[in-house]
This record gives structure tokens, sequence and C-alpha cells, in this order.
């Protein structure tokens, strides 16, 4: 990724990355520096807040910066950081896109490229387990629902099956004692 040249805007002279100060005419070009820089000053404020995990604040400062510049690559790239960490795929996708797109010879977009897209295969791969596991656990309860009431049915058959032996056979010994005389 490239740095654009500093140069001041009342002589042209090449301002040094290490001063405010025009070499050529002696101007403090600080002001219109800050102005001509902005995106990049709103980028190094989402790094820092980004190292310090504060993803949402960083994401408001890339979003300043990629208003002040459509075209700077690495406030895409770490856009496209922070949305693969928060699982955003497409987002991800779309700024690493754009930083290539920008900044084709940059190999470390490449490679940013690549470990957003094994991350997103990780992470879909890892919601497939947890499905598949949730639907085992919900078969297995199901499983043990039914083998309960197939229990039930079955010791409520027996006992039909004794109480109606036991019905019958009350029968049988009253209808012989009707019969027999009483």
């Amino acid at each position: 990724m490239t740095t654009p040249e500093r140069s001041c805007p009342y002589c042209s002279t090449i301002v040094p990355e290490d001063t405010t100060v025009c070499p050529g005419c002696h101007e403090d070009v600080a002001g219109l520096l800050h102005l001509t820089y902005a995106h990049v000053i709103y980028y190094n404020e989402a790094l820092a807040l980004a190292q310090q995990g504060e993803v949402e604040r960083a994401r408001e400062s890339l979003l300043l910066s990629l208003r002040l510049n459509r075209n700077y690559a690495p406030a895409h790239a770490l856009m496209a950081r922070l949305a693969a960490q928060g699982g955003q795929w497409r987002e991800a996708r779309e700024h690493v896109g754009r930083a290539k797109a920008l900044e084709p010879r940059d190999k470390s977009l490449d490679a940013l490229q690549e470990a957003i897209e094994r991350q997103e295969a990780e992470a879909r791969a890892a919601q497939e387990n947890e499905a598949a596991r949730q639907a085992r656990e919900q078969r297995a309860v199901a499983e043990r629902f039914l083998a309960e009431r197939q229990r039930q049915v079955l010791q409520a058959a027996l006992l039909g099956a004794v109480v109606g032996g036991v019905l019958g056979e009350l029968t049988r010994w009253l209808v012989g004692r009707r019969a027999g005389g009483d």
C-alpha cells in the first residue's frame, strides 16, 4: 500500500513525513495536511481502537475514513478483518475484494482473503456440527419419550389383560353361583 507524497500547496515542495513545515517556503502546512490526510487519521484511530478491542468504535472510525476516501485500501482491509471477526462474511468478502482491486499487487491482501475464506468455512462447519449435535440430541429426547410411551402402553395393555382375566373369572364364578342354585 502506497503513501501519497506530501507536497506543499504553496510552493509544491515535498514535505518530509517527520515535519509539517515546508522546507521550501517555511510555511506550516499541518492544518492542510490534516485535511488532506483526514482519512488516514481516521484509519489510524480505527487501527488503534481495533487493537484495544473496541471493535464498534473502530468500525465507526473506518466508516469515516471510507466516507472521506472510498479508495483507501488499508481501510477496506481493516474493515474486512473486523467484519470477519464478527462473522459478517459477505461484508468481509466485499471489503477485501475492494482492497484487492485498489492494490492488486499487495500479497498481504491475498493472504487476508484466504484467511477470511478459511475462517468462513470453519465457521460454517462449526455451525453444521452444532446443528447436527442438536438434531441428535432432539432425536434422543424423542426416542426416550417414545420408549416411555410404549412402556406405558404395554403396562396398560398388561393391566387390561390382567383386569380382563380377573373380570372374566369373576363373571364365570358369579354365573356359576347363580346357576348353582343361589
